[in-house]
């Protein structure tokens, strides 16, 4: 709170010092009728309030108040701010995993993925992308059966707890573990499954299938050392583009499902057990709901367009 006329410095003066070290002080300036012209001059320095002399104490208690009130509203604010701040920081590595899991079950648009890949710090800059499936066996399915003696087995591992979340969660931690130390592998939980996501610079398939499948017969022997229960390893195609790694995620689905004949324990890549002369024709969420309009609409020559863009190069 200063006059507008002092010795040496005035209140305009003294104002723009403040607001240019602390720009959030209030400032109130106590001014005569005479002066009002000359007091005039500093608004665009943002004073808060004008005080005419001579002033009662109600009318500069008035002044004060209406500076609190401002000075309450912003504080209000930046509490709002910071909160929105904090649940935001809180939900990050859940809306990380919603996002993950997009990216495995649909084929999304590159601008939107670059944009949620950057906003929740997720590196997808690379040249070759394998989804791999990690499913928990049954811990009796070979026909072993519990052992009521062995109770220090069941102090010390999960082979017996039927908390299926708690064993996944285990699962999890030996492939996050695993995965961090071999360099950039997203590893996140979807559908009841642990997924791994290869994102390598290579783009060699043969390569990139090969360090895929080193890195998940080390996951698949820890979780076997570790928690005494098995997993089967599905391993999809290798892509070379990011938008496509949903046809590698179901690619993994279906190696997994070889397990019915190739026994469980094990990594089962799609390319092992399925021959695959051509590659395999694959339809996105735009191009299926093209389909179905144009059979909706029953126009044989949009049809026809429709299955030839398919074929195209």
């Amino acid at each position: 709170m200063t006059d507008i006329k002092m010795p040496f410095m005035d209140g305009p003066q003294l104002s723009e010092a403040i607001k240019e070290r602390f720009p959030t002080t209030k400032i109130i300036i106590l001014t005569g009728f005479d002066e009002f012209e000359y007091a005039q001059k500093a608004i665009k320095l943002h004073i808060d309030e004008y005080v005419l002399k001579p002033f009662s104490a109600l009318e500069l208690m008035e002044a004060l108040h209406k500076v609190k009130a401002k000075l309450d509203e912003e504080i209000e604010q930046k509490e709002n701010v910071h909160l929105l701040e904090e649940h935001y920081r809180k939900s990050l590595p859940v809306l990380r995993e919603v996002f993950l899991a997009s990216l495995v079950t649909r084929k999304p648009p590159r601008a939107e993925l670059e944009e949620k890949a950057a906003n929740y710090g997720v590196d997808l800059q690379g040249a070759g992308y394998v989804a791999s499936v990690i499913s928990m066996d049954n811990p009796l399915s070979t026909g072993e059966e519990e052992n009521p003696l062995s109770v220090m087995d069941r102090a010390v591992s999960l082979k017996h707890s039927k908390d299926k979340e708690l064993k996944l969660f285990a699962v999890l931690n030996i492939t996050q573990e695993i995965a961090d130390k071999a360099g950039q592998r997203l590893v996140f939980m979807h559908n009841g499954q642990v997924v791994l996501l290869m994102v390598t610079e290579n783009g060699d398939r043969d390569i990139v299938l090969k360090q895929t499948v080193s890195l998940l017969e080390e996951i698949r022997q820890s979780i076997e050392k570790y928690l005494k229960f098995t997993v089967t390893i599905g391993v999809g195609t290798v892509t070379g583009e990011v938008t496509n790694v949903s046809y590698s995620y179901k690619d993994a689905i279906l190696a997994l499902d070889y397990r019915l004949i190739l026994s469980n324990n094990r990594v089962i890549c799609i390319d092992d057990v399925e021959t695959r002369f051509v590659e395999k024709l694959r339809f996105d969420e735009l191009k299926e709901h093209t389909l179905i309009r144009c059979i909706k609409v029953g126009d044989p020559r949009s049809c026809e367009a429709w299955w030839m863009s398919c074929f195209k190069a």
